[in-house]
């Protein structure tokens, strides 16, 4: 790429600066969501779950062997490096777009101080790297446009083959870029095309060899080994993402309907009040004017980048609600490209309001004091607010992230749970992820034969399970593998699992986080014993909510805390259907405080109050439920508890017709 001496050395200065500030604040723990498994993956040396992410776990197990830190902070810096370095390419581009350096730095500085790029520029997720590929892609499509030359096309196809090697999400963008590369000299293409594609090949195959990573990982059967890839069907399946569905965001995508949809697709705008106000909105607006009215060939390119954006955010089918935290956590991150080419519309933005304000004080108030040239950059200062306020807002919350093990003491709170020796099948990402994380890469609880759900049915995973844990016993028969197994080893090892929704057969006893497997009913202990042996393993547990030191939560982290609140939730039922009140209000009261927006709770707890004939604290209970949320629900046990506990009809009735009123729609007045 031809960048002029001055230029690269003043993005290579902001890169530093950018830089040392995100690895400051880079993460000593993981995050949640899939950084479990990618950091899993490089301390096993094994194969990170589907499409297997080739040249990040390469790049991981290099800096593995960094002699400080935590190994979630050394995989981190393939989050803070490519970050520090998009910010560069920001910088950039837009500075090569408005030709103005002020504006390139401001939008630079804003894009690398506002919370969701900043975040995953602190933590081990493969995000960063990616946002980078596509910046870089981004500049050398311009730069074509710019000008043609045909080192930049070499350049383009291996950064492309790059990036593929890495997250399938660049796909997206890519019928944009080569529509943008063609159109950038088509008497070029149009003259030999084939020959000039397969001149280029190369270059794009060169980006592609980490995925050689891959098989050379799985041929050792690593105990994190997704897909078993020692042959091209399963190394296919691991590319294609088979096991979450092909050609779709994830397997419930089909599901979401047109509606959900369409606010999936809304949600980028409200991203960027979210993150940047209505003055960071106010600039992408008027940055949209501003490079239609400079070039419209460039306009239509950025346009189109922001529209595919709007395109997958409509196409991935994420459930945004507070029940799916983890859903949202992972729509929150492909929110990230949308964020960079709306911070680089911003950067129009600014050079528009800009000149809109040098011309109003210099034409139409004869403003003489200093010359257009100092005006203008006088005028740019207040602009320096906006960077500037985003980062005295994010960075107290980034950094308290920086010593949040909340992820981390999950997987060790669940591993903290098994006697010794025990056999544990975990399902759902942020449970496996995190105690993966907890058992191979610090290295506790050895004794703990950690398995994956999911997998135990397919081939490949019995040879795991037989080159990593040799003490367990294995089927011959490999139909019913996994009921098989579980059969052959539970009179020699406890087993436990957080999801027993997909076994066939067998009895299961809560314990914490987890259930304990039992082949027979006699086997499973009494009420009083489970309650008695719960109360000994959470008092051991760490509080998710007392780790948070800043009192700010990401959707992840929120995920991580869920866990704690369904697992009290269960026992709270168990408790409630054996009629046990005191130890049913225990836990109701538990995950009514790992959970405090979750109206079901409180109405639980209130009827659970009524039926043990505790009448006031049932209607003190159901009365700080209607003062805390606008639902008229309450009333109905409200209604309950005077009937059945108060023996009150007046009270009954009283709160009847409250529950009437409330939930009564108010009829149109039809009348002249």
């Amino acid at each position: 790429m031809d960048i002029e001496k001055q230029e690269a050395k003043e993005a290579g200065g902001l890169a530093f600066l950018i830089g040392v500030l995100f690895i400051i604040t880079q993460s000593l723990s993981v995050f949640g969501g899939d950084g479990g498994d990618l950091v899993s993956a490089i301390c096993t040396k094994g194969v990170a779950h589907p499409p297997g992410y080739p040249l990040y776990t390469f790049l991981g197990r290099l800096l593995f062997f960094l002699p400080f830190f935590t190994p979630a902070w050394r995989v981190s810096l393939i989050s803070s490096i490519p970050g520090a370095l998009t910010v560069a390419l920001v910088f950039i581009l837009v500075t090569r777009l408005t030709k103005n350096k002020t504006a390139g730095i401001l939008s630079a500085l804003t894009l690398a101080f506002s919370y969701l790029f900043w975040l995953y520029s602190s933590v081990p997720e493969v995000f960063s790297l990616n946002n980078l590929f596509l910046t870089l892609l981004t500049l050398i499509t311009f730069s074509l446009l710019e000008k043609f030359e045909e080192k930049k096309l070499r350049w383009w196809f291996f950064i492309a083959g790059l990036s593929l090697s890495h997250h399938h999400f660049s796909l997206w963008f890519y019928p944009v870029f080569v529509t943008a590369v063609y159109f950038s000299n088509r008497k070029y293409w149009n003259k030999n095309f084939f020959k000039k594609i397969l001149s280029y090949l190369p270059f794009f195959l060169l980006g592609l060899i980490p995925y050689i990573y891959v098989p050379l990982a799985a041929k050792n059967w690593p105990v994190i080994n997704w897909n078993g890839v020692t042959n091209l069907n399963n190394f296919f399946k691991l590319v294609t993402r088979a096991a979450y569905g092909s050609f779709i965001s994830h397997g419930g995508s089909l599901e979401v309907g047109l509606n959900e949809r369409l606010f999936l697709a809304l949600g980028y705008f409200f991203s960027l009040f979210e993150y940047f106000g209505w003055v960071g909105f106010l600039l992408f607006i008027l940055g949209g004017i501003f490079f239609w009215r400079l070039n419209k060939k460039i306009f239509y390119f950025f346009f189109a980048l922001f529209l595919t954006e709007i395109a997958f955010l409509f196409y991935s089918g994420f459930k945004l609600s507070s029940a799916e935290a983890f859903s949202v956590g992972v729509y929150l991150r492909f929110l990230l490209p949308g964020l960079i080419f709306g911070v680089i519309f911003m950067g129009g933005g600014i050079v528009f309001l800009n000149r809109f304000l040098v011309d109003f004080f210099k034409e139409r108030l004869h403003f003489s004091v200093f010359s257009k040239k100092t005006l203008s950059l006088l005028l740019f200062l207040p602009f320096a607010i906006f960077p500037i306020t985003l980062f005295a807002k994010n960075f107290p919350r980034i950094l308290s992230l920086r010593d949040d093990f909340r992820a981390e003491n999950l997987g060790r709170d669940i591993l903290e749970t098994l006697p010794p020796k025990s056999i544990l099948i975990l399902a759902n990402d942020t449970p496996l992820f995190n105690t993966q994380y907890v058992r191979y890469c610090l290295k506790e609880r050895e004794d703990v034969f950690l398995l994956h759900l999911s997998l135990m049915n397919q081939d490949f995973y019995r040879r795991v399970i037989e080159k990593n844990f040799p003490q367990l016993e294995l089927p011959e028969d490999k139909d019913n593998f996994f009921k098989n197994f579980v059969a052959l080893n539970s009179p020699k090892f406890p087993i436990y699992t957080n999801d027993f929704s997909q076994w066939e057969e067998g009895y299961f006893s809560p314990e914490g986080l987890l259930y304990r497997y039992y082949s027979s009913a006699q086997e499973i202990p009494s009420v009083k014993e489970i309650y008695q042996k719960n109360n000994l393993i959470w008092e051991k547990y760490h509080d998710p909510l007392k780790e948070n030191s800043y009192g700010f939560e990401p959707v992840t982290i929120s995920a991580v805390r869920r866990n704690y609140y369904y697992s009290a939730m269960k026992l709270a039922q168990l408790f409630t259907e054996a009629k046990h009140w005191d130890e049913a209000i225990f836990y109701w009261e538990k995950a009514i405080y790992f959970e405090p927006k979750d109206l079901s709770l409180r109405l639980n707890l209130g009827e659970v109050y009524t039926k043990k004939g505790d009448c006031q604290r049932a209607e003190e209970t159901l009365k700080k439920a209607l003062a805390d949320f606008s639902s008229p629900l309450p009333y109905l046990y409200l209604k309950e508890n005077a009937a059945e506990c108060w023996h009150d009809n007046v009270k009954k009735e009283e709160y009847e017709k409250l529950y009437q009123e409330k939930t009564k729609k108010p009829s149109k007045d039809h009348s002249q």
